[in-house]
C-alpha cells in the first residue's frame, strides 16, 4: 500500500482532487459575492412617530418590505402612527428586507365590564381604572347597597356585568350611600 502513496498516478489524483476543491471553493466564494450583493446595503429609516402611509412611503423609497406584526393601544397616541420597528433605525440591511413594524390601533379595544350590583365600589373603580376605562360617580340613598354599585349605566343605559366597553370610554357608576334620618315607624 505505501507504494501505491508514492506513486505518480496517485499523485496526479491528489492534485487533481486539491484543484478540484480549491476551484469549487473560490468558484462558491465569488458566487456567493455576486448573489448577496456583498457591500451593497441601504439604511432603515427612522419609522417611529410617522404615520403608516409615510412609513410605507419611507420603506418603498428604499426598496424594503414590511411587515406588521402586532399594534398596540394608547389613547394619547395618534391611531394608526407606528409605535416601533425592527431593524432599528440607521441599521444597515440588503434591499427587500422585511422591516417588521408595531403600531398604535386605530380603534379601542373592547373590555368585558365586569362589575355588577352589590360589588364594593372601590373595588368597582379599580377594576375600570385597570381597564382604563373612564368613570364618573353618582350616589344615590341606599341603606342597602351603601358604598356598593347599585348600576353602571353609559349614555344613560344600564349595562351588564357582561357587557363589553372600549377602553377610554366612560361609564357612570351609581353608588349607594348610606341615609341617616330616622323614620318613625
Amino acid at each position: 500500500m505505501s507504494s501505491f502513496i508514492k506513486s505518480t498516478s496517485f499523485r496526479k489524483a491528489a492534485l487533481g482532487i486539491a484543484i478540484t476543491y480549491i476551484v469549487l471553493l473560490l468558484g462558491s466564494w465569488f458566487w456567493l459575492q455576486w448573489y448577496t450583493d456583498h457591500g451593497e446595503y441601504v439604511s432603515v429609516p427612522e419609522l417611529k412617530g410617522l404615520s403608516y402611509d409615510d412609513a410605507v412611503h419611507a420603506l418603498q423609497e428604499r426598496n424594503l418590505d414590511y411587515l406588521v406584526i402586532d399594534s398596540i393601544y394608547d389613547r394619547k397616541a395618534t391611531p394608526g402612527s407606528i409605535y416601533d420597528q425592527s431593524p432599528a433605525f440607521e441599521s444597515q440591511v440588503k434591499e427587500g428586507r422585511q422591516v417588521f413594524l408595531t403600531i398604535y390601533r386605530f380603534s379601542a379595544p373592547m373590555e368585558k365590564l365586569g362589575i355588577k350590583q352589590g360589588d364594593y365600589a372601590t373595588v368597582a373603580m379599580i377594576k375600570l381604572r385597570n381597564k382604563s376605562i373612564d368613570f364618573d360617580t353618582l350616589y344615590e340613598d341606599n341603606n342597602l347597597l351603601a358604598n356598593s354599585i347599585i348600576r353602571v349605566t353609559q349614555r344613560g343605559k344600564s349595562l351588564k356585568s357582561t357587557d363589553e366597553v372600549a377602553r377610554g370610554s366612560k361609564v357612570l357608576l351609581v353608588i349607594g350611600r348610606s341615609v341617616t334620618d330616622k323614620i318613625l315607624v
